[in-house]
């Protein structure tokens, strides 16, 4: 194989290497998001059932 075709593949490789790690904090991101969601949710109505 000519340089060029190992340089492309490499190149193809890390790209989606680059794309999974974005993808998988944005995953990570919205489960955190959803998480402080409910803990919020939860605390919320534990307060205003107190009354």
């Amino acid at each position: 194989m000519s340089d060029l075709v190992i340089v492309k593949e490499r190149l193809i490789f890390l790209a989606s290497l680059i794309s999974n790690l974005i993808e998988s904090y944005e995953n990570n991101f919205k489960i955190k998001i959803k998480n402080q969601q409910k803990k919020n949710f939860f605390l919320t109505t534990k307060f205003s059932n107190r009354k």
